[in-house]
């Protein structure tokens, strides 16, 4: 089965999920390694720590071409964000949110 990896917050994922990245503390200490197949108390303790966002892995239905027009129309939303001049931390920052969409498609 084809999975793709969705980062959302531990109050939105239900049990039974797997974790696609450990979930960490915020300094750095790892709570749960990445494959951990999420439990209700795993999840209540990343919420019990305060734990904002962890990246699991979800059944991914879509079609080869809908994954690769979701994947355009991501990157003109960053394009047109990110349009006309300006740094290169901007540019680079671009380049980072473009990677960031590409977890998990491949």
């Amino acid at each position: 089965m084809k999975v793709r990896t969705v980062c959302l917050t531990p109050w939105h994922v239900a049990p039974g999920v797997t974790l696609a990245k450990a979930a960490l503390q915020r300094n750095g200490n790892v709570l749960l390694t990445a494959g951990t197949l999420l439990t209700e108390a795993h999840l209540n303790q990343l919420r019990e720590r305060g734990i904002d966002l962890i990246c699991v892995e979800l059944p991914d239905h879509r079609s080869a071409e809908a994954v690769a027009q979701d994947m355009a129309d991501a990157e003109a939303r960053v394009n047109h964000l990110f349009r006309g001049p300006g740094s290169l931390a901007r540019e680079e920052l671009g380049e980072a949110i473009m990677a960031y969409r590409r977890i998990g498609v491949a």
